[in-house]
């Protein structure tokens, strides 16, 4: 018979599994910012996940074995840092490497949320 301590053992590493078998992060290299969609805190009108999103659009293609949407990318507005290199990368002319995590869905729908942006100078 097991003990709470082996139980709670087993739920803990059940979790881990589950989270590590589900979460997909992917990247995607050399991406265009075709425009760039700030989405206010307060919007009625737009799904409550998307409120103070920004949503980057680029050039379409795969994020990996993902369902991810080919052309969108979501940032958090309390991820200014991420906004930061976007901005610096339209000013500037320059293609960015994204990394989406794909069960982050702001909108609750197939646009997947960054969690890395990269840009080359």
């Amino acid at each position: 018979m097991l003990n709470i301590r082996q139980v709670v053992f087993l739920i803990a590493m059940v979790s881990i599994i589950t989270f590590d078998v589900n979460a997909a992060e992917v990247n995607r290299t050399n991406l265009q910012i075709i425009k760039i969609a700030s989405i206010a805190t307060n919007r009625p009108e737009a799904p409550s996940g998307t409120q103070g999103t920004i949503r980057i659009y680029v050039n379409s293609g795969s994020w990996g074995n993902t369902t991810c949407r080919a052309d969108a990318a979501d940032i958090q507005m309390v991820d200014n840092h991420l906004l930061t290199i976007i901005m610096s990368a339209v000013a500037y002319g320059k293609t960015v490497d994204i990394s989406v995590q794909s069960e982050i869905r702001p909108d609750g729908g197939e646009v997947c949320q960054a969690t890395v942006v990269l840009i080359t100078i």
